[in-house]
């Protein structure tokens, strides 16, 4: 068997377009390569010659939390779905606090030390913190057990057009890394928020190179104010897709990148990439597609090797959600761990002569738009100029015009739609600045051409 394999490596590039070359009668491999969205040239066949030296996995763990997002509920309700889902087999769970929020409602029956917590500030700050440290203190957890992060990233204020909001929660962002409830706890202050840029309609070489220039802008802001990180983990939120092989890449090519950036700084934090399903390409008509878009991306996620996985409900746009839906996100990530048996393999994509390439290729060209964007002052001082908005927009126009064109599908919206099913989409309020990048949505795209 070795006999055959080490066969089969001997062949030649060259080799094999000659071959391809006869059996598709005189169609050559250049003919047949594509161009992704980030300009990297897709061959139509890989072998041993396009990775130049010998791979190993890049990360090695081979399990996963599966995570759920709970949005934009009182404390009470927020707490009653996070048990609901902690049954069917969540273990990672992210509240959103803002000023009604009560942690005691929030938390009760909660086992916090034997899950990851996560809470998003959209106010109450330095208050909440206090409030969370004393329920702690009150409750029979075991604090060096409790995990997660506590996000409040001015940064991602600014991509989004919120400049003046961002100035002020600078401070407040700082002043989290001196609280003692991170001391007293594993929960971490660092959370950069990169799930934004592939939402915005970015190509995954720009989500990459922003994603390394909004942690950088974090990192120099630690630095300039003499804070240290310690050893608490950089949390990582970073967007899925539908597109299997793109995703796994860019996760690796993401691992690798941010520890380059790191090693800049003389840090050596642990890497925490929490995933979460993409909104762009996900519809409100014939939702149960969905599950098929969102199911790609939990195994996209996987292989690519993230540390928290979060799929949104099949339903998410619908305004008449349904009570299982939330369960049935979960569940899909159940069977991936527990029928399918994905967690018994750590980084299935080493080795894969492809994958390396793309890996590499993905790497490469988001470092030298990093540097790029460097040169220019940075993320904020893009934003503040306006050439975010201009670059992203003109990535999301490329990618609307495949949508319109039918280059890329969405099966019950531009392919197969079903005229008889009564759509009825959930609002979405959406208002930042003139510099802020927006979230987009291809179903929208598509329903203003019909119309």
């Amino acid at each position: 068997m070795s006999q055959l394999f080490d066969d089969i490596n001997s062949i030649t590039a060259e080799e094999w377009k000659n071959q391809i070359a006869r059996d598709l009668k005189g169609l050559t491999t250049d003919q047949l390569a594509k161009i992704d969205r980030s300009g990297i040239k897709i061959s139509p066949f890989y072998n041993v010659e396009n990775v130049k030296q010998k791979p190993s996995p890049i990360f090695t763990h081979t399990d996963w939390l599966t995570g759920i997002r709970l949005e934009n509920e009182t404390s009470k309700k927020q707490n009653s779905l996070a048990l609901e889902t902690l049954n069917c087999g969540a273990d990672s769970l992210t509240f959103l606090i803002d000023e009604t929020t009560s942690v005691n409602n929030l938390l009760e029956n909660i086992q916090a030390d034997i899950i990851q917590s996560n809470f998003e500030l959209r106010s109450k700050t330095s208050a909440f913190c206090d409030d969370l440290k004393k329920y702690f203190h009150t409750s029979s957890l075991q604090l060096n057990s409790i995990s997660g992060y506590v996000q409040l990233d001015p940064v991602s204020l600014f991509v989004k057009g919120y400049h003046d909001q961002a100035e002020k929660r600078f401070d407040a962002w700082l002043s989290l890394f001196n609280h003692p409830l991170f001391t007293e706890t594993n929960l971490s202050p660092m959370v950069t928020d990169a799930s934004i840029y592939q939402n915005a309609g970015c190509s995954a070489f720009t989500e990459l190179s922003l994603t390394l220039a909004h942690l950088n802008e974090q990192l120099n802001l630690l630095s300039e104010n003499k804070i240290k990180t310690g050893e608490k983990t950089i949390h990582l939120k970073i967007t899925l897709s539908t597109n299997f092989f793109e995703t796994v890449s860019k996760l690796r090519a993401l691992r690798i990148l941010c520890a380059h950036l790191l090693k800049q700084y003389q840090l050596n934090n642990p890497i925490f990439i929490h995933a979460y399903s993409s909104v762009i390409d996900k519809t409100a008509a014939d939702a149960h597609n969905n599950l098929i878009r969102t199911s790609i991306e939990g195994m996209a996620g996987i292989a690519g090797g993230a540390n928290a996985i979060n799929l949104i409900p099949y339903d998410y746009f619908s305004d008449q959600r349904d009570s299982q839906s939330a369960r049935l996100a979960v569940s899909q990530l159940m069977i991936f761990k527990e029928e399918a048996f994905l967690a018994d393999v750590a980084d299935a994509g080493a080795g894969s002569f492809f994958i390396e390439n793309y890996t590499k290729e993905l790497t490469e060209t988001a470092w030298k738009s990093f540097q790029l964007i460097e040169k220019k002052g940075g993320l904020i001082a893009i934003s503040k100029s306006g050439e975010l908005k201009e670059r992203v927009e003109k990535e999301a126009s490329q990618l609307r015009d495949e949508y319109v064109s039918g280059k890329k599908i969405l099966i019950g919206v531009n392919k197969f739609p079903n005229a008889k099913e009564k759509v009825s989409r959930k609002s979405i309020s959406i208002s930042l600045s003139e510099k802020g990048i927006l979230p987009v949505f291809a179903e929208d795209w598509l329903s203003a051409q019909k119309n």
